[in-house]
């Protein structure tokens, strides 16, 4: 079995570590409250995308959901971080490339709009 793009340890891999942080908005509904990035966690770069439709974050299913006003954070097995704009049910495939070293990814999405920006610690 190869590993996701993503440790999901509450919704798929034990042993792993998984996040959500409320940040500047509302914390992804079902996995929690209250949570940060480790204290240590040092932002080392960022990206802005766009996607106008369902955003989903991981290799397996299920997947994070970010909705509109939401903010999410997740320890990454891999720089490369999969994510998926879901349109009619059809998921289009995208990833964001972080910097060496990025150990977990926090997504935050305005409550209007259509971009979302990922930024990338260690």
């Amino acid at each position: 079995m190869s590993l996701p793009y993503f440790c999901l340890a509450l919704l798929v891999l034990p042993g792993c570590e998984s996040l959500i942080t409320g940040g500047s908005g509302t914390p992804v509904s079902g996995y929690g409250s209250g949570t940060a990035l480790p204290a240590n966690a040092r932002l080392i770069g960022s990206s802005e995308q766009v996607c106008s439709r369902s955003l989903q974050f991981g290799a397996d299913i299920p997947r994070i959901v970010v909705e509109r006003g939401e903010v999410a954070a997740f320890a990454v097995t891999d720089r490369a971080i999969a994510w998926y704009c879901v349109i009619d049910g059809i998921p289009y495939a995208d990833r964001t490339n972080c910097k060496r070293g990025t150990t977990f990814a926090r997504v935050t999405r305005p409550s209007t709009g259509n971009t979302f920006l990922i930024e990338c610690f260690e």
